[in-house]
């Protein structure tokens, strides 16, 4: 487990991620990417970015259907250090400043000849945190790609799945987190240009929590 209580080093990383991407910043990811890459709207994919490309995020979740003053902020930052391995940090801005969460991906399995994709890793690594394990596949059927996988965290296994498919240039995705504080969302990522995209989803809890929202700004470099 990363130690990021200690104030000093988690700036140091969060520097250091900054300066990373700025090195790539001269150059855009592949055209075509029109949301963040290895993620749907609330889980992950078992794909990881391509070596030396980064992902920087701009994130607002919280109840109701658009991002406002009950919305909770995040900065998002993922690289890829090989070309089978991600990692990065994710740091709140609002409702709960400071917090940064550690996470890594290993593509153990990459999709090949129509075959599935596999991927485990560890999200949310943090002093006071429980972490979370999961394990991710993918499978293409034609446009279609289809996910499922699980997480483990503080004891308990939930199940994860997703879809997404291309619409012209937009994407739809939806996904579903299990549980009895499960969560399910349907969404649109869209490109407002070669590197950047949005990304807005609504979800629907399982439980009687209200209807809520997820808004995604991403900016794709390198690679």
């Amino acid at each position: 487990m990363v130690p990021w209580t200690a104030k000093g080093y988690r700036q140091r990383v969060t520097r250091g991620i900054a300066v990373a991407a700025a090195a790539y910043a001269f150059s855009c990811a592949e055209p075509g990417a029109t949301a963040a890459p290895t993620g749907l709207n609330l889980i992950p994919t078992a794909e990881v970015l391509p070596r030396r490309a980064a992902s920087l995020e701009l994130e607002a979740t919280g109840s109701g259907l658009l991002p406002g003053r009950r919305s909770t902020q995040a900065a998002l930052s993922q690289i890829g250090l090989t070309s089978r391995l991600e990692a990065g940090l994710d740091h709140a801005l609002r409702h709960a400043p400071g917090d940064s969460l550690f996470n890594a991906k290993w593509q153990v399995v990459a999709s090949a000849r129509g075959g599935p994709a596999l991927a485990v890793g560890v999200q949310s690594v943090a002093g006071g945190y429980s972490a979370e394990r999961y394990l991710m596949l993918m499978q293409a059927v034609g446009s279609l790609r289809l996910h499922a996988g699980a997480f483990r965290a503080a004891g308990t296994t939930r199940l994860l799945a997703g879809l997404d498919r291309p619409l012209g240039t937009t994407v739809l995705q939806a996904d579903h987190i299990g549980g009895g504080e499960g969560v399910t969302s349907v969404g649109l990522a869209v490109p407002l240009g070669r590197c950047l995209s949005l990304t807005y989803a609504i979800t629907f809890p399982t439980g009687r929590d209200p209807v809520g929202h997820l808004a995604n700004l991403a900016l794709l470099l390198g690679g």
